[in-house]
């Protein structure tokens, strides 16, 4: 079995925004979350380039954070351009299939 690939964490994040819609900033971080564990679990690998930090509410990815950060509101509504096209284009030619149906299951697609 090849390598598993990364991403960045902006571009799942953007991904995951143009899968599910807007979002809340906690809920956006969970999500994050749980698609590095599980992938982590089953892949024995990180699907993106960054860690996570345990804070008050749970994990959090920093740079997602530093990039929303003006939503400071745990629960104002995180947006995506364009339905994130450039982010799903970015995953479907960087990740594995395997990888993208974690992540779908994950979300729940």
């Amino acid at each position: 079995m090849s390598p598993r690939p990364t991403i960045p964490a902006l571009t799942l994040t953007q991904y995951i925004l143009g899968k599910c819609g807007d979002m809340s900033h906690l809920k956006l971080q969970k999500l994050l979350y749980y698609i590095q564990a599980w992938h982590l679990a089953i892949f024995g690998k990180s699907v993106i380039d960054d860690d996570f930090k345990a804070w008050v509410h749970g994990p959090v990815c920093v740079s997602v954070w530093h990039a929303v950060k003006k939503y400071s509101v745990l629960n104002g509504l995180v947006t995506v351009k364009n339905g994130g096209k450039a982010a799903k284009r970015t995953v479907k030619e960087s990740l594995h299939s395997d990888q993208i149906q974690l992540i779908e299951d994950v979300l729940g697609e």
